[in-house]
């Protein structure tokens, strides 16, 4: 419906009885259509979305009404707003945002959830079904960029040698798990093959799947310098030689394809696998930070840059040890 159709499409409605119970719903939407809406509205009703999708009522803090969430980038405070029982004050101005996209990877699992919807549907049907699917925000969008797969941007992927990077990223993910993942049309299945067994990907070792998902979004051609890439404990599934080869692989994808990667890891040989790895780096040496996130005694937490005390980040790890050798000595003594 617009202003040109829409006394067309009203003679039509009334000539089946049905104007009058959706006439309102008709000018709202027209109201909406031509309303001016100002940039700084699109971006707040955009992060609106997100949150509602990402949190749903609960984004504010249990120790305040108040919350506040500023993003800075080179000094200068680029989202900076409060939020008031979980509602944003749209009032405070967003200034131009950096990234132009990104991918959040929360779990591997996502492959048992995509089987189920990719097989027996063409890829009009998987979109709509898709829609259907009651997921958060980011594993629609990480299920949306896995799928892109077979609509590679050849033209995209040869600017500076691009696709070049991503095929040896490639062989380094097909070397350390021992074999190839792709996506099969005629069986409409993601597939692990190693030597002539073919394995379907939702059946593989939940390693596997941690290091096909970055396979696949490198083959999909989504990665330049204007993307984040967010990977939540990407260690847990993995071996401590795979943490080792999967931090490596990280290291190797922001310095070749200048993407920035936000980390959060609770292991010691993936974090120092991370540091050793870029300090070895002439190109993002010097760009990588490492934080650590401490609860403070009125319950926030205190997320602080500790690129000159990197070691408190182990000593907060070998807390484990320390209670073990605890309790060991303790039940020792009791014996």
């Amino acid at each position: 419906i617009n202003k040109n159709n829409k006394d067309d499409i009203i003679f039509n409605l009334k000539r089946y009885n049905l104007y009058n119970c959706i006439s309102k719903n008709i000018d709202e939407l027209l109201n909406v259509k031509y309303s001016s809406i100002s940039e700084n509205e699109k971006k707040y009703f955009s992060i609106e979305i997100q949150k509602k999708s990402e949190f749903g009522n609960q984004m504010a803090s249990f120790y305040s009404e108040k919350s506040n969430i500023s993003i800075l980038y080179n000094n200068n405070k680029i989202i900076d707003f409060q939020i008031n029982s979980n509602r944003i004050d749209t009032n405070i101005p967003i200034g131009n945002i950096y990234a132009k996209d990104i991918t959040y990877v929360e779990t591997p699992f996502i492959f048992y959830v995509m089987d189920n919807y990719l097989d027996g549907f063409n890829i009009f049907e998987r979109r709509y079904i898709r829609n259907m699917i009651k997921a958060k925000n980011h594993i629609h969008d990480l299920f949306e960029k896995i799928t892109l797969l077979n609509n590679i941007d050849e033209t995209y992927l040869n600017i500076d040698n691009t696709i070049t990077s991503i095929k040896s990223f490639s062989n380094y993910i097909r070397k350390n798990i021992g074999g190839y993942i792709e996506y099969n049309n005629e069986k409409r299945k993601f597939l692990f093959t190693k030597g002539n067994n073919e394995i379907e990907l939702s059946n593989t070792a939940v390693g596997i799947k941690s290091f096909a998902i970055i396979d696949l979004l490198l083959k999909a051609g989504i990665f330049n310098d204007k993307h984040i890439l967010i990977l939540d404990e990407p260690e847990v599934h993995l071996h401590p030689k795979w943490q080792i080869e999967y931090a490596k692989l990280m290291v190797k994808m922001a310095e070749e394809l200048d993407i920035q990667i936000l980390i959060n890891s609770h292991s010691p040989y993936f974090i120092e696998a991370v540091q050793k790895y870029s300090e070895k780096s002439e190109k993002i040496a010097d760009k990588t930070n490492f934080y650590l996130s401490e609860k403070q005694d009125d319950g926030y937490a205190l997320i602080k840059n500790v690129n000159d005390d990197i070691e408190s980040i182990y000593k907060t790890l070998a807390d484990a040890y320390r209670k073990l050798d605890k309790d060991t000595l303790w039940n020792e003594a009791k014996k």
